[in-house]
């Protein structure tokens, strides 16, 4: 757009506008603990409030437990300057390990036990997504984390030097820890 009485040029604008709809109820997810290993139970506790108060309920859910792997650091000053190895190659960086579909009771819960399998991955963050489907059909959905280590112990490297002559003495300190 342009006008004679002045030089400059106008450009029209693009609004998006898009209807937003709040979802009337909120989620929550509790776990039984902080770290995990392969074989122990994670209790799921997915819980749907409305916002005005009072449970949610009679919705489907969906329960989904993923492993990222992740580098193992221990935070005892005693390791600082340390170097734990704790990838593998042939493990992918997130894997599903589990996924499992239930019903929200009339409380506005759903508890969920899910043994953790083995894995190839040493140590990484679990994330459990509980959703939960509203009146739309759409899933409002909430997450929590653990830790998860699938060794009992993380050996640790500490070398004074980067570069390791051939025929020249060295040392490399190393240190055992636990998850």
């Amino acid at each position: 757009l342009a006008a004679s009485y002045t030089k400059t040029t106008w450009e029209p604008m693009m609004v998006l506008i898009s209807d937003f709809t709040p979802s009337p109820f909120k989620i929550t997810t509790d776990l039984n603990g902080r770290q995990f290993r392969p074989g122990d139970t994670l209790a799921i506790t997915t819980m749907a409030k409305l916002h005005g108060g009072g449970p949610y309920t009679d919705a489907s859910a969906r329960i989904t437990v993923t492993l990222k792997k992740e580098e193992f650091a221990s935070s005892d000053p005693l390791a600082r300057g340390f170097s734990f190895d704790s990838f593998s190659a042939e493990t992918p960086e997130e894997t599903t390990l589990a996924q499992k579909e239930g019903n929200i009771d009339d409380k506005g819960s759903l508890l969920t036990s899910i043994q953790l399998p083995e894995s190839s991955v040493y140590f990484g963050k679990l994330t459990i997504e509980s959703a939960v489907r509203d009146d739309r059909g759409k899933y409002i959905s909430s997450r929590s984390n653990a830790d998860y280590a699938s060794r009992e112990r993380f050996v640790g490297l500490r070398s004074d030097t980067w570069i390791l002559q051939q025929g020249e003495a060295s040392s490399v300190e190393f240190i055992v820890v636990d998850a």
